[in-house]
């Protein structure tokens, strides 16, 4: 890879929020049930045209973004009470500390964790609304890709004793392999014992597939294999090995089928899985 493949790549996964607040404040958002209502905060030109290179390259993008954030939605309340902090790695523009209920009156202390450029421009689009960071929600600078985030996760007052709700949502194929281990073991961070984590991840058909026409259009392949096989048993596996009791794997696909009208047919069925684990 040349230095400018990579910054272009690391140029793109930056990006991503911004599409994704292009869908989150669609009119298929509010008819698949999923009302952000600060999405269109974040929403400029540049997303715009993310979102709809996105939604050209990958036609299931919109409907499995959306479904994702429902399902993501519904674990953290069926989660918060058993926790006593928040994290959530690479959490660009999604504000949901701020007006999702479950989170907002639990006032749990919550971990937003990105790089630090994506969290002061997040920080300024909410100012010039009037809107403010409680004093329980802690931004977190930091590249995931660098062994050392936890340390910054500490040093904002984490604590590694207490046990945590870890979502991170649309993440693990944007990290290196070895990034991910870490992200997901819960020895490294560390999880304490009652921790939970939400996450997903692709196959290696849909990232080297999609990796290709994000090449030919944008000039740029920024997504990572999983570390392990994707199939749901050898993850299972894996993630049972590096220390998490109990894990839920099922389809985004099938999932994303319930939220709309028509089933969605993915053309690299079964690819795209959602995640639950705990220790």
């Amino acid at each position: 890879m040349t230095l400018s493949n990579a910054s272009r790549d690391s140029e793109l996964v930056g990006s991503t929020a911004d599409g994704l607040a292009v869908v989150r404040g669609s009119d298929q958002a509010s008819d698949m049930g999923v009302l952000d209502p600060h999405a269109a905060l974040f929403v400029d030109d540049a997303g715009r045209r993310l979102a709809e290179a996105a939604g050209r390259i990958d036609k299931v993008y919109p409907v499995y973004n959306l479904a994702r954030f429902r399902w993501s939605s519904e674990r953290v309340k069926a989660l918060l009470t058993q926790v006593r902090q928040v994290v959530l790695p690479g959490v660009g523009f999604d504000t949901r500390a701020l007006w999702y209920e479950p989170v907002a009156s639990a006032r749990l202390p919550v971990f937003e964790v990105d790089t630090p450029a994506k969290l002061a421009e997040k920080a300024r689009v909410l100012a010039r609304h009037g809107i403010e960071l409680p004093d329980y929600v802690h931004a977190v600078g930091a590249d995931l890709n660098e062994a050392d985030w936890p340390e910054k996760l500490r040093e904002a007052g984490y604590d590694p004793k207490a046990p945590s709700l870890v979502l991170a949502e649309g993440v693990v194929f944007y990290l290196m392999k070895d990034s991910v281990r870490r992200l997901l073991s819960p020895d490294h961070v560390p999880f304490a014992h009652g921790s939970a984590i939400l996450f997903d991840y692709w196959n290696e058909q849909r990232v080297d597939e999609l990796n290709s026409r994000v090449r030919s259009e944008l000039g740029a392949a920024p997504f990572r294999n999983f570390p392990w096989p994707g199939e749901p048993a050898a993850v299972e596996d894996a993630l049972q090995a590096l220390g998490w009791a109990t894990v839920s794997i099922q389809s985004l696909e099938t999932l994303a089928s319930e939220f709309v009208e028509k089933r969605v047919k993915d053309e690299f069925p079964n690819s795209w899985l959602l995640v639950e684990a705990r220790c």
